[in-house]
């Protein structure tokens, strides 16, 4: 799928909750979970090597974008 990791980033933002690689799966039917798992590394390394306000974690098996500890105050 060519816009794959576009794609995960947007159900990762709108998301209430972490979402499971199954749940990603269901969603992203003729995707195979190989796929999906080197989208979501190559996402988590890009927010880790960008160094901003957010990052990509795997939580409560699932994955969430989360606010860096650092700007909790805000």
């Amino acid at each position: 799928m060519l816009d794959l990791k576009n794609i995960i980033e947007s159900l990762l933002f709108v998301a209430d909750e972490p979402l499971a690689l199954d749940k990603l799966r269901n969603i992203l039917e003729t995707v195979d979970t190989k796929e999906i798992r080197a989208a979501l590394k190559a996402l988590a390394d890009e927010y880790t090597a960008r160094g901003g306000g957010f990052y990509l974690q795997e939580v409560d098996g699932g994955w969430q974008i989360r606010s860096r500890p650092e700007f909790n105050e805000w």
